[in-house]
């Protein structure tokens, strides 16, 4: 719960965030200052390969094993 407080804020808004792999847990809100926090979580004993895509943008990503990270962007892309 700490990692997500510390990133998601009172008054974000979840948006639609979705993972093509079924190993990788993802979960996307919108900031009220309009940053986009993307938590996602592996729990495999392998790192995971994947692409952090938006409408503008995408960013190849690999998440080590047993891991949780936070990616954070402008809403502005979108």
């Amino acid at each position: 719960m700490g990692h997500f407080a510390r990133f998601i804020r009172p008054g974000a808004r979840r948006i639609l965030c979705s993972s093509s792999q079924g190993n990788l847990e993802a979960t996307a809100c919108v900031n009220p200052d309009g940053i986009v926090a993307v938590v996602a979580l592996n729990r495999t004993d392998q790192p995971i390969k994947f692409n952090l895509k938006s409408l503008n943008t995408a960013a190849p990503v690999t998440l080590p094993a047993h891991a949780i990270a936070t990616y954070l962007f402008s809403s502005q892309d979108l």
